[in-house]
């Protein structure tokens, strides 16, 4: 059984030339490439995806220690509230 004409509904057509403009492939080739994932689908045999694994920093060696810097000044009138550079 040979078919050469597949039709796509006007609502799906938008989609199918967003979906090939981004992926940078003919809109022919997007149709082959969804039809064998379906038929995979179908049979069971799912395509496997490969994904790097990315190592997660704990956040408990993110943190650096914050220093309280405590002005003790024995009269008010002494300090201006300034920073020292």
């Amino acid at each position: 059984m040979a078919i050469d004409k597949i039709r796509i509904k006007k609502y799906q057509q938008s989609k199918v030339e967003q979906w090939s403009q981004a992926l940078d492939i003919p809109v022919t080739k997007f149709i082959e490439d969804a039809i064998n994932f379906y038929t995979r689908y179908l049979d069971g045999k799912q395509p496997v995806t490969t994904v790097e694994s990315v190592n997660q920093i704990d956040q408990t060696e993110q943190k650096h220690p914050v220093e309280t810097t405590v002005i003790d000044v024995e009269e008010p009138e002494d300090f201006d509230g300034g920073i020292e550079l």
